[in-house]
């Protein structure tokens, strides 16, 4: 089955950028789409499983990181599943696919013969098994999507459309999801940006802030303005107080 290529593959057409596996048996989910409350995550892990024929169990999808994942630009106007979405589904089809071929050459029996079950490639008739980690150790980081791998059909799929939990909701309604409003470091401050009137106003000179105000700490890079302190309801009257000084 031979299907257009993921944009999201120009800049990460790697399987590896794509997903990777660990030694237990599970696989690992690497997208440049942020989950924003809309499960893409939970999406993407539905696709992976089913190309891989894993339990949905065993799919991580890691949260999106400027370091480790894939290039995908923003998230919006529905594009996540045409993008991150294919490019998946093509990267774990030509993991699957290649995995196997591998089985094949090292167990010495017809490709045909060998098949995915439950995350362990078999060969049928035999008793060789082995995991996606241990046939393509040494593969990933050089293995290119290949957008030509057969995908799954959905006569075999098992998870896309069905109705699953979706991935961190009991962590939200139990109230243990962390949040970047959770976080508390030793030393933190609150902080409040000085707002320009508008786009293009340019900072020509900057007040003072009246002694009271001693303690709040004063930030400015250009016609960038913001000031901290420890205490928020002074933080706020010396923001207003610095805005009308500049």
């Amino acid at each position: 089955m031979s299907s257009k290529p993921s944009a999201s593959l120009a800049q990460s057409p790697n399987v590896a950028n794509w997903v990777t596996f660990t030694a237990d048996g599970g696989a690992r989910i690497h997208t440049g789409k942020v989950e924003i409350g809309q499960k893409i995550h939970t999406a993407l892990a539905l696709i992976a499983a089913d190309e891989l024929q894993l339990p949905l169990e065993n799919i991580e999808v890691l949260s999106t990181t400027t370091a480790d994942s894939p290039n995908e630009g923003y998230t919006a106007g529905s594009n996540s599943m045409q993008a991150s979405g294919l490019a998946l589904r093509q990267a774990c089809a030509t993991a699957r696919t290649v995995a196997m071929q591998v089985a094949s050459k090292r167990w010495g029996v017809p490709l045909d013969a060998c098949a995915v079950d439950e995350g362990v490639v078999i060969a049928r008739g035999t008793n060789f098994s082995a995991p996606y980690a241990d046939l393509l150790a040494g593969r990933e980081n050089d293995l290119r999507v290949d957008p030509d791998a057969v995908v799954e059909t959905a006569r075999v799929q098992r998870f896309v459309g069905t109705e699953v939990d979706a991935l961190g909701a009991t962590e939200i309604v139990t109230g243990r999801a962390k949040f970047v409003h959770d976080m508390q470091l030793p030393g933190m401050v609150f902080a409040r940006v000085i707002r320009p009137p508008h786009y293009g106003a340019r900072l020509d000179s900057l007040g003072t802030l009246p002694e009271r105000f001693a303690d709040t700490h004063v930030v400015r890079d250009g016609s960038f303005v913001a000031v901290a302190a420890e205490d928020e309801y002074q933080l706020t009257l010396a923001a207003q107080a610095l805005s009308a000084r500049c």
